[in-house]
This record gives C-alpha cells, sequence and structure tokens, in this order.
C-alpha cells in the first residue's frame, strides 16, 4: 500500500522563520563561548600582575600610581608635539609607547587608561583643531587605529608579563624544591665541572661551605682520586647518564684529611642545550649508609644465629647420640599449654617395656605405671612443697608386669612469669639395687 504525503504550500513559509531563529541562537551561543574562553585566558593576566604589582612593596609601583603617570605623560607628549611640530605631528606612536610603558610597568588597567586618555587627548588638541581648515581623514583613521592598537598592545605585554610571572614562579618553586628537598643536588656547567649550584644538603654532605664557583677537583679532591671525575668526563662527552646504586664513597668531611666512608645512590644527568649539545650535568645523590649498615649488622647478626643454630644443632645431635645410647632414660615433659611428652630416650623400653612411640602417643603412661601411693609426692613436687635437690625413688610396673624400682632426678622449666611449663628429668633402674637391700635386710632380720 502506497502513501502519498504532499506538504502544504505553506510548509516552507513556517520553517524559514524558525532556522534564522535557530542561527541567530547558534551565533549567540558561539559568541558566549569564545567571549568566556577569552575572559578565561586575559582575566588571569590581569589578577596575577596586579598582585604582583601590589606585593612588589614600592608605593610607585600600584595601579593609582599608574594611572597618574599615564595621564601626565599623555598630556606631556601632546604638549610637547605640539610645540615642536604644530603642523605636522600626529603623535600616536608615541602615545602608544606611553601605553605599552603604562601595561608593562603597573598592568592592564593603567594601560586601557593610558589608551583612552591618549584618544582623548588626540581628538581634543589634534583632530578637532584639524577639522575647521577640514577634517582629515587621516588623522580619524589613525585615532581609530591607535585605540585599536593600544587595548591588543595593552593585552598582549599584560600576557607577556603574565608569562613571564608564571615562568618565574615555576623557577622558583623548582629552585626551593632543589634548596629545601631531602637529598643532595648540584648544578655542574662546562667541561671542567664548574660548580654553579649545590644545595644546603650537598654541602652539608660533602662538609664544605664553599662548593660554588670551583670546579669539582678543586672543591672535591678526594672524588677526583676515586674516579668520580671520569665519570662526569664520560656523561659530558657521551650524554649518556650514569647511576649508582650504593656505592662507597670516601669523603673528608672534616677537611683535616681523614676519609670517612659513606655510601650513596646517585645520578649523573646531563643538561643539554638549545642546540642539543651537553652544557652542563645535574648530580642528585641520596646518601644510605645508615641503611647500608643497619643492612650489614642484619646480615652480620644473621650469620651470627646461623653460627649459633650449627652449634646447637651439633650439640642437639650429640646429646640425642648420647642420649639414645645411654642406659639412663632421659625425658622432657611440657606441661602449659597441654601435658605431652616432647622427648624420651629409646632406653626406656629396656626399662619399662614400652617404646617412645607408646610415651608420645600416651602422655599420661609414666603416671598410670607407677603405684597410686606416689602420685601425690608428684603433686607435691608441682605445688612446690617437695624439693627437686634430693632424687626420687619410685615403684613401678614393667609392661610385662614386673615391678620396677626407678631413681629420678627432675627439673622444673618456668616461663618468663615465673609459671612451670616443662620437667626434664633423668631416671635410672635401681631394682637390682633395690632387691639386693632387702635381700640384706631380710638376712639381717633372720640371724638377729
Amino acid at each position: 500500500m502506497e502513501h502519498n504525503y504532499e506538504a502544504p504550500n505553506d510548509f516552507q513559509d513556517h520553517i524559514s522563520p524558525l532556522r534564522k531563529q535557530r542561527s541567530h541562537v547558534r551565533l549567540r551561543q558561539w559568541w558566549r563561548i569564545h567571549a568566556r574562553k577569552l575572559w578565561q585566558s586575559v582575566s588571569p593576566c590581569f589578577w596575577s600582575v596586579q598582585s604582583k604589582q601590589r606585593s612588589s612593596g614600592g608605593w610607585w609601583r600600584r595601579p593609582l600610581a599608574g594611572y597618574a603617570v599615564a595621564f601626565l605623560l599623555q598630556n606631556l607628549i601632546i604638549i610637547l608635539f605640539l610645540r615642536v611640530f604644530p603642523d605636522d605631528a600626529f603623535p600616536d606612536v608615541a602615545a602608544l609607547l606611553v601605553v605599552l610603558l603604562a601595561s608593562r610597568i603597573w598592568g592592564i588597567g593603567p594601560g586601557f587608561f593610558a589608551t583612552l586618555i591618549g584618544a582623548l587627548l588626540l581628538y581634543l588638541f589634534i583632530i578637532i583643531p584639524q577639522s575647521i581648515a577640514g577634517l582629515p581623514l587621516q588623522y580619524l583613521i589613525e585615532t581609530g587605529l591607535f585605540m585599536l592598537t593600544g587595548v591588543i598592545g595593552s593585552l598582549v605585554v599584560c600576557y607577556i608579563e603574565f608569562a613571564r610571572l608564571k615562568a618565574e614562579k615555576a623557577r622558583q618553586q623548582l629552585y626551593d624544591l632543589f634548596v629545601q628537598g631531602p637529598a643532595s643536588v648540584m648544578m655542574l656547567r662546562g667541561e671542567t665541572h664548574i660548580i654553579e649550584f649545590a644545595n644546603s644538603m650537598m654541602c652539608k654532605t660533602m662538609g664544605r661551605t664553599d662548593l660554588v664557583g670551583q670546579t669539582v677537583k678543586q672543591a672535591l679532591p678526594e672524588f677526583a682520586l676515586q674516579g668520580f671525575v671520569e665519570k662526569l668526563n664520560q656523561v659530558y662527552a657521551t650524554g649518556i647518564p650514569f647511576v649508582g646504586t650504593e656505592v662507597l664513597v670516601q669523603i673528608d668531611r672534616q677537611g683535616n684529611g681523614c676519609l670517612e666512608e659513606s655510601y650513596f645512590n646517585f645520578i649523573y644527568q646531563p643538561a643539554f642545550g638549545m642546540h642539543g649539545a651537553v652544557e652542563g650535568i645535574l648530580v642528585h645523590t641520596v646518601e644510605v649508609t645508615a641503611h647500608i649498615r643497619a643492612r650489614q649488622q642484619a646480615e652480620e647478626l644473621l650469620l651470627q644465629r646461623q653460627a649459633e643454630q650449627q652449634i646447637l644443632s651439633e650439640r642437639e645431635q650429640l646429646f640425642r647420640l648420647l642420649a639414645e645410647h645411654a642406659e639412663d632414660v632421659i625425658y622432657r615433659y611440657r606441661i602449659l599449654p597441654a601435658f605431652t611428652c616432647e622427648y624420651v630416650s629409646p632406653s626406656v623400653t629396656a626399662m619399662t617395656g614400652y617404646t617412645p612411640e607408646e610415651y608420645y602417643a600416651e602422655p599420661f603412661l609414666t603416671l598410670k605405671r607407677l603405684h597410686p601411693g606416689y602420685w601425690p609426692i608428684l603433686e607435691g613436687y608441682g605445688h612446690g612443697i617437695h624439693s627437686l635437690d634430693d632424687p626420687l625413688l619410685m615403684r613401678g610396673v614393667h609392661k610385662n608386669g614386673n615391678v620396677v624400682w626407678m631413681e629420678q632426678r627432675n627439673k622444673l622449666i618456668y616461663d618468663q612469669d615465673g609459671n612451670v611449663v616443662a620437667l626434664e628429668g633423668i631416671s635410672r633402674d635401681v631394682t637390682a639395687r633395690k632387691l639386693a637391700e632387702e635381700t640384706l635386710r631380710a638376712s639381717e632380720e633372720m640371724y638377729r
């Protein structure tokens, strides 16, 4: 199905005013955007220059003085030219110089004021008197050009001044960064490496106060003997930076010929001129002596600790070797935080019939194989009632059911808070001695 639609005859008449209205709106928007951009570019110049003039300190640099000087100079030029060149003079160039001078010294406000005063004076003293004899069109055009040139010149001069102040501020910030920074900074110029700048940290690090103006060889002779000047020559000749990491440097900080060993991270960065040639070298150094010393001490402590651990390991191996081949039973029980058997020598099997693994799996096996009458004695040792200085004789039961007499010597292990945390001791089988004593006692009673 086809649809044919025909626009009314007056359609174009309705659309044309809308298009014109939209074009006017776009033109206004374009003008507003560009006017705003122009003001944003001009206003920083105006305010920065004005603030610079107010902070300069001299009363003659204030804007009010600029307005007064602009007014007086423009009047003086008009009167001077009328006196010297009464017939042919149109002092627009001289008046324009006053505009530029006012803009340069006092800012954009006095510059605009000088432009208006100059145009007014030219109109009153040049154009109106000449109109009596017939107004020259040339003077009228030159007056208009003077106003336009004065406004543009004031803006240009003010913008140049703003750029200069901005560059000066950036340079001052960079200079303050170098001077007050935590790193040592030094700027060298020429093939002989004349020290052009050295911040306070560099002077403090080197122990010198008169570095500026001397060559590196003159100011720091010990550096030349250590080969650092050759590195500077290489950087100056090739334009390739040199980076040093944890480099040992000997410095005569006291000026008495006694060299102190210090460590530095530094860079020799070439500075290039407008034509691409190396003109100087920026030296940036950070002393890391304290860091290196601390690391060396840590490494020494680590080596010492490793040596001590090696000795302890050898002693532990020797102790285990002796314990494993000894007839007496050596043991260690952990009491806190949990009661566990940490070590028992293999000779425990011959004495009790139980293996060390069974003691590790069942820490209370020692108590279970003792006669119940000895449990209060062990509790007394734990509470400090009984002394550990004397040996403890106890009766136990072998795994095969036989009676075993043991003589123990124990020692309590305390932590830093005074709590008992472990028990160490040695146990000896005295069953044969105990049986001999009982046999002897029985025979004595028989013959008594």
